[in-house]
């Protein structure tokens, strides 16, 4: 895991003080993205109005509208939020932090 991207949990499944799980904040990003993209491929009516609503091609909206997708959760980097599960951010990133989860992820991103 020597590639940076790989260091960030995106969610993780506790069982009281236990960890018992984690998913990779880039593979969480991706997955949102690729449902958007299913959804999307499912309501060619919202592209189509949306697209003319921005000015847009419907495949430039799809594409802009994934891409934005793919960044929803990017306050999640944040050591502020990788610090909710300090295991995780140890194991991950071999560090440890004081930072209180002030702003949430959603404010911070």
């Amino acid at each position: 895991m020597n590639d940076r991207i790989y260091r960030y949990w995106g969610k993780a499944t506790r069982q009281g003080d236990d960890l018992q799980g984690y998913h990779l904040l880039v593979y969480h990003c991706l997955d949102v993205s690729a449902v958007g993209k299913v959804w999307l491929e499912n309501n060619p009516d919202f592209v189509s109005r949306s697209a003319q609503a921005c000015g847009l091609s419907p495949k430039s909206f799809t594409e802009w509208f994934l891409f934005f997708l793919a960044l929803h959760d990017v306050g999640k980097f944040s050591v502020r939020f990788q610090n909710l599960c300090p295991d995780l951010l140890y194991k991950l990133q071999t560090k440890k932090s004081e930072a209180p989860y002030k702003p949430r992820h959603d404010q911070l991103g």
